[in-house]
């Protein structure tokens, strides 16, 4: 009996010393693993600046072999953050040179999301500014303005360490001030623009960039009193390699040869008109031909390159404040405008803008869900350790793991018990916080005439929209019934409002397979708080007086 209970306690030494010995292997076999890819993480954030800096290029590019090797990079190497959102901006700006321009902006979201889960805060502030760039040139200035807005809120524009970044955001603002008509502003920002150039040491850029800059600083000059200093700019780059050689149109078209052409022409045109009301006719007839053949280089630059909203834009301007009596030129404008109308009647410049908008954050959700898939597969691997000790060690019961439901089953969205919880967390650390309170308008409508499947159609549906908003710093609920609230933390407050005109302009423009003439929309409340406040309840109050007032709109 006795060697039978030694044989058995050195068993069960064996079975506790090998359990130790494999869990100690796999452990470290994990610490190895992830180290290696750390260290392999370092080495290739210098192979990627080297890539980016040497090896791809505009000049003689073969854009095919360029995209393969970019993407080559992004699919098979272990690679930072900030390297990732690098890469897919790169590969972004190759797609936009082939044509391809949703999934340029597509691959321009994947840069966002990798770059704003990195350190590198001056280049997620560039990929805003190209982003107000592409809605200011589209003719979308208000969300020209968001881009600015989001890229100002990552970090003040005076604090950019990049000083090709920081050249760039003033001179953005400076453009968007002479849009909007406050030429003094736009002004100031402008000539910032230019100083921070003039301090940096390097001439990559510095040509280009002064251009850019100086373009609209003779716009502002030559729309108001200052025409000479207007033209001086002008003639300075009359004969530039920036505007003649191919290479460098190509490159500058949009930032600099498009605003130039427009600007000159522009002013001829105004200063033929001036003379023909003085009736000089010689010197009339001498502008006159100037302006039009500018004109002419402008209109075909803009229809070889896409730019008919610009071409279309002037030729109005042209119209409504320089009628001219030449037929011939009257014939020329009214042709023209015919083409333009009618090549360009069905674009919504906003529509337009909002699928851009979607691409952006369809990029965004697509990158979350694979890093839940990089997370889950952590998991598993932590989960194969616990099986391995709980089978090693000779446990014969394996534990039930019971998971609390913290879903709305029918929106798949947080539920109400998961946001009391959430918020009681937050309340106790007294930090700062945003509800937005969500209503879907006439639900009862809804059900009663199309049937309570149709209602859930609508819950299912606004469920969705809210599951693109979900982020760290943004957690979508259902509330109940038709009710739906957002909580949003930390820097994505700054957003708020925007967030919210986004998910009710979204909800506004569904259609619906069950009654596809119906609008369904939502009235929202906004609250901000911080601590022990009941900002739940300044957010129903606030969605109650949307509810009062109108439904379809926003109350903060």
């Amino acid at each position: 009996m006795k060697k039978t209970v030694l044989k058995q306690q050195r068993s069960i030494q064996r079975i506790v010393i090998a359990t130790v010995l494999i869990i100690a292997f796999i452990i470290a076999s994990q610490f190895v693993y992830y180290g290696h890819i750390n260290y392999e993480k370092k080495i290739n954030h210098q192979k990627v600046m080297d890539l980016i800096d040497n090896e791809l290029t505009y000049v003689g590019a073969d854009l095919d072999e360029q995209l393969d090797l970019v993407l080559e990079w992004i699919d098979s190497k272990h690679l930072s953050n900030e390297d990732l959102g690098r890469l897919y901006e790169r590969a972004s700006l190759i797609y936009q040179q082939q044509g391809a321009e949703m999934t340029y902006y597509r691959f321009l979201g994947y840069a966002l999301y990798y770059l704003e889960h990195s350190n590198d805060k001056d280049y997620t502030i560039n990929i805003y500014l190209d982003l107000a760039n592409f809605y200011a040139n589209n003719f979308s200035f208000n969300r020209a303005q968001n881009m600015l807005d989001k890229a100002e809120s990552i970090r003040s524009f005076d604090e950019i360490e990049d000083l090709q970044v920081k050249s760039y955001a003033h001179r953005m603002k400076g453009m968007l001030a002479a849009i909007e008509g406050n030429y003094k502003k736009a002004e100031e920002f402008l000539f910032k623009s230019l100083d921070i150039l003039e301090a940096d040491g390097t001439d990559n850029y510095k040509e280009a960039y002064t251009a850019m800059s100086e373009v609209w600083l003779a716009y502002i000059y030559l729309i108001g009193d200052r025409a000479d200093e207007g033209m001086e700019i002008m003639q300075k780059y009359e004969n530039s390699p920036l505007l003649t050689q191919e290479i460098y149109r190509e490159i500058l078209l949009r930032d600099f040869v498009v605003p130039y052409y427009e600007t000159k022409t522009g002013y001829l045109v105004s200063m033929a008109y001036a003379e023909s009301q003085k009736e000089n006719l010689a010197d009339y007839q001498q502008k006159a031909e100037v302006a039009v053949k500018t004109l002419y280089e402008f209109i075909d630059i803009c229809e070889e390159n896409g730019y008919e909203k610009h071409e279309l834009n002037l030729l109005l301007t042209l119209e409504n404040n320089y009628p001219v009596s030449d037929p011939d030129i009257k014939n020329m404008l009214y042709s023209k405008l015919d083409a333009l109308y009618t090549k360009l009647l069905n674009i919504q410049n906003e529509n337009y803008a909002n699928v851009i908008d979607s691409q952006i954050v369809d990029s965004e959700s697509i990158m979350e869900e694979f890093e839940v898939s990089q997370e889950g597969n952590t998991y598993r691997n932590i989960l194969a350790i616990v099986i391995a000790c709980i089978l090693l060690a000779g446990f014969s019961t394996v534990h039930i793991l019971i998971i609390y439901n913290k879903t709305d089953g029918l929106s798949n969205l947080l539920n109400r018990k998961r946001l009391d919880r959430t918020l009681a967390r937050i309340k106790t650390k007294g930090a700062s916080y945003t509800i937005i309170m969500i209503d879907i308008d006439n639900f009862k409508s809804i059900n009663d005439n199309y049937g309570h499947s149709s209602g859930d159609i609508v819950i299912q549906r606004l469920g969705e929209i809210l599951q693109r908003e979900n982020k760290k710093s943004v957690k979508a609920f259902r509330y109940g019934g038709e009710e739906f609230t957002l909580l949003i933390v930390r820097e994505a407050q700054k957003r708020t409002k925007i967030i919210a005109e986004r998910i009710r302009m979204t909800m506004e423009n569904e259609i619906w397979d069950f009654a596809k003439d119906i609008k369904i929309t939502l009235s929202i409340g906004i609250a901000n708080g911080q601590g022990p406040e009941d900002v739940m309840k300044k957010a129903d109050e606030n969605l109650y007086l949307s509810k009062q007032t109108g439904k379809n709109k926003i109350t903060m």
